[in-house]
């Protein structure tokens, strides 16, 4: 095993049981069935972190929106500090998943959090209680540093992972809207 493992595995989410983070009930049954492990991602899984945006972009139909490279994730993951990091789920050795996060901070709530850009799981893990994991995996991460929220955003029309993040016990931030600058605007802006 690669020393940068953290596999998650019985025993650790045993050990989540003591942060009260609610796991699908069958998890047991469902580790056994389908062996995944998840780690932290470090800068060396730039095309693995590539390849499962890209199939995220796939699943939404964005193909045309996908530009980032498995660079631009290297470096981020290289920068000091890190721009982002990544929990990567893996059976047997293949990336079935990935939650990719920052630390976000709540003015108004006076407190760190989670911002969670993407959370994806491919067709074959799918309905195995995967994304409650990686969800659960980066809530315990942000919790022992002192986060007390995560954050995230969803296509308009995705509404299978709207249903997803509402059973999970997600809700609407009513009163926000999400503002995006980018391109000859955001140029423009830099160097007002």
């Amino acid at each position: 095993m690669d020393e940068h493992k953290n596999p998650c595995t019985l025993d650790s989410i045993q050990s989540w049981k003591r942060y009260n983070i609610q796991l699908p009930p069958l998890i047991d049954e469902l580790q056994a069935a389908m062996p995944i492990s998840l780690r932290q991602a470090t800068p060396q899984d730039g095309q693995i972190i590539h390849q499962l945006i890209g199939q995220l972009a796939q699943r939404l139909n964005d193909v045309e929106k996908f530009e980032s490279s498995p660079d631009d994730f290297m470096a981020g993951l290289s920068a000091a500090p890190p721009a982002f990091a990544a929990i990567i789920a893996e059976e047997d050795g293949d990336p079935v998943g990935i939650c990719l996060f920052f630390p976000s901070f709540s003015s108004w709530r006076g407190t760190p959090g989670i911002y969670v850009q993407d959370l994806f799981v491919a067709e074959q893990a799918r309905g195995s209680g995967l994304g409650r994991q990686l969800l659960g995996y980066v809530a315990t991460l942000g919790r022992e540093r002192g986060a007390g929220y995560i954050r995230l955003a969803v296509e308009a029309d995705n509404e299978g992972a709207q249903g997803f993040y509402e059973k999970m016990g997600m809700r609407w931030a009513e009163t926000d809207r999400i503002f995006v600058i980018d391109g000859d605007a955001f140029q423009s802006l830099s160097t007002s």
